[in-house]
């Protein structure tokens, strides 16, 4: 047996500590002989027997299923795991990677905390750390889209790039979903090892026919995978003032996640 958040165990471990010192304090509140120092103990008179709470003369005891239910939860939070499978061979992770992060300015907004730009630049961070024996590229797009680091198994140029670049980078603003599948289909190389696309997106997209570059991509075995960053509820994300974005009317322009994008294309890879 494993533990997902072995941390999380230290709770369990505090539990003997809170009894001691329960029954510590319990201790202090006796008088010199056991009893509660003077103090107002419950009773009630049953078939002629007063008869007091064992519980007054230690109020801060506790049963013993208080603290079981504290250590099975303590237990339970730090995630038990059982057995583990082996992986699929269409599981196993690709040869070859490309990041695709959207730069659009709809990825500042914060209805996802810090922003959905900064979770994606996170879940990017990660990414590379969990293969850092596969080759991995990355492609920033918003208007247009530009390889910002090539497909290498060296992945320093990728990390220099990701805490730092931002939509005040992309030359051309917007969401060309187009642009990007089309350099990322030029951005794989020639191995016989699986690739992969990965797309960090709010899944808002200017209309085209990007849906066509899909098949090319398909067709050269590489599988797309579209991770969606914020809400239905949506929010609206800062101009390049810092104020936040209005349309031409005056109205709060409201980005929201768009999962029926995202679906597509999924669905629409390989």
């Amino acid at each position: 047996m494993s533990f997902l958040w072995p941390h999380m165990l230290w709770l369990a471990a505090l539990v003997p500590i809170l009894i001691g010192l329960e029954l510590w304090l319990g201790r202090r509140q006796e008088g010199p002989d056991g009893g509660t120092g003077g103090k107002i103990r419950r009773g009630a008179v049953l078939g002629g027997r007063v008869r007091f709470d064992p519980g007054a003369a230690r109020p801060m005891a506790r049963p013993w299923r208080f603290w079981l239910a504290v250590l099975l939860l303590a237990t339970a939070l730090a995630r038990p795991q059982w057995g583990q499978a082996p992986l699929a061979p269409d599981d196993q992770a690709p040869g070859e990677v490309v990041i695709a992060l959207d730069l659009s300015r709809s990825m500042l907004a914060t209805d996802v905390s810090p922003s959905r730009l900064s979770r994606a630049r996170a879940l990017a961070t990660a990414l590379a750390d969990d293969l850092p024996d596969r080759r991995i590229g990355l492609i920033g797009y918003a208007g247009a889209a530009h390889v910002l680091a090539p497909v290498s198994e060296d992945q320093g140029i990728l990390r220099t790039y990701l805490p730092q670049i931002g939509p005040e980078h992309m030359p051309v603003p917007g969401s060309n979903l187009d642009a990007l599948l089309e350099t990322a289909l030029n951005s794989f190389s020639d191995t016989p090892q699986g690739r992969a696309l990965v797309i960090l997106t709010d899944g808002e997209a200017e209309p085209g026919a990007w849906g066509e570059r899909l098949a090319p991509l398909r067709s050269q075995g590489v599988r797309v995978i579209a991770v969606g960053f914020g809400t239905e509820a949506g929010a609206t994300p800062p101009g390049p003032g810092g104020a936040p974005m209005r349309r031409a009317d005056g109205a709060a322009v409201v980005s929201r996640l768009n999962p029926a994008l995202l679906a597509e294309l999924a669905a629409g890879g390989a």
